[in-house]
């Protein structure tokens, strides 16, 4: 113990010493440097392609805020169908045997990687207006991106965590409009939810009115007019009904949002058949992404180091113990597996429901295996 706080004590010393030479060394300039290999707050957001990589930045985001565990799993549709030893925070998800505390795992996650979103969209809204711009459409296409972006943010938070407090108000989450410092955001209280639900409808309106309406290239998969004129609608339908109850006000609300959608964008339409949205029998690249029913679909890309960009839903949602029948590549986990109530909710014959899930599989040895999967 002794010897341990001496050697440290010298570390400290040394460390003093060193960097006493460094600072009497070093003039005012060197120390204001921005750091080139570094991107930072202070010295990045200078010009529209600084400012296109932000609003990239908050896209990748998006990858994170699936609502499977916290959505599908939790309720009637889809179960674990394979858990290894006894994962509390899943089963109180998926069978609602135990409190769901802070401590779950998947909660917070779902929180802060909403939060960690929010942020990235508040950044590019901050640094937006003094950035430099060759092209003015540029400016307004980026903040109604980072708006939609946030807007969807709020509305799965809202889905996932509002409720009623000890005194009987409707709570939605805490309201985050502004880049803010450390010490600010420990006084942020939770919001009433129709106060964020309004939050939501203003960004998704702006967004609505200045997005693009469709992409060419590289940038296809970004967000279009559509795509915000459906998601508000979206969010009308469940102002609509419980818990705010806002009734039929809002269910006409809706429908207003998706006829404008049908008669001003004639470009999106409907696939062919439900098994184009995945895949053609005569073109696999024609619907299997960004297909023309798509409003708006988060993407992923193959290829880079790790596979830090792919989607490993294949995977996760796979059977567990597949023997490389359903998987060309790696091992199923069992997520998010169709319950039998979900498997009897499609009429015999229902052609989408080959297309959506499995009963099960044969093994390479020829062994029917009862086991759901999506």
């Amino acid at each position: 113990m002794y010897t341990l706080i001496i050697y440290n004590m010298k570390r400290v010393i040394y460390f003093i010493v060193i960097c006493s030479m460094m600072f009497a060394s070093c003039g005012e300039e060197f120390l204001n440097l921005n750091p080139q290999d570094d991107l930072n707050l202070e010295g990045f957001y200078a010009n529209e392609t600084d400012m296109n990589m932000a609003v990239l930045s908050a896209y990748s985001g998006l990858r994170n805020v699936g609502l499977t565990t916290l959505g599908e799993i939790r309720s009637d549709n889809t179960t674990y169908s394979w858990l290894a030893g006894n994962p509390i925070d899943e089963r109180g998800i998926d069978e609602f045997k135990e409190p769901l505390l802070e401590t779950n795992g998947n909660l917070n996650g779902m929180w802060n990687n909403c939060y960690s979103l929010i942020l990235r969209c508040n950044i590019v809204l901050a640094k937006n207006p003094d950035a430099t711009f060759t092209q003015e459409r540029l400016r307004t296409q980026y903040e109604a991106e980072a708006r939609f972006m946030r807007a969807y943010a709020y509305f799965v938070l809202n889905m996932v965590y509002q409720g009623f407090s000890t005194d009987g108000q409707l709570l939605g989450v805490c309201k985050v409009d502004k880049l803010i410092s450390q010490t600010e955001s420990y006084e942020i209280v939770r919001a009433p939810l129709e106060e964020i639900y309004n939050f939501i409808i203003e960004d998704l309106t702006f967004a609505a009115a200045n997005l693009p309406r469709s992409y060419a290239g590289e940038d296809r998969g970004r967000v279009i007019q559509a795509g915000a004129v459906g998601m508000l609608a979206k969010v009308y339908m469940f102002m609509a009904g419980f818990p705010l109850n806002k009734g039929n006000e809002y269910y006409n609300r809706a429908i207003q949002q998706m006829e404008h959608l049908y008669s001003s964008y004639p470009e999106v339409t409907l696939a062919p058949t439900y098994q184009h949205l995945w895949s053609s029998p005569h073109n696999m690249t024609l619907y299997t992404k960004n297909s023309v029913e798509s409003l708006f679909e988060i993407q992923y890309m193959k290829g880079a180091p790790g596979e830090s960009c792919a989607n490993g839903w294949n995977n996760s949602f796979a059977p567990r113990f597949d023997d490389g029948t359903v998987l060309t590549s790696g091992g199923g986990s069992g997520n998010n597996a169709p319950t039998m109530n979900m498997s009897s909710a499609y009429e015999y014959g229902d052609p989408r429901k080959y297309v959506s899930m499995r009963d099960g599989w044969t093994s390479k040895a020829g062994i029917w295996q009862n086991d759901k999967y999506v």
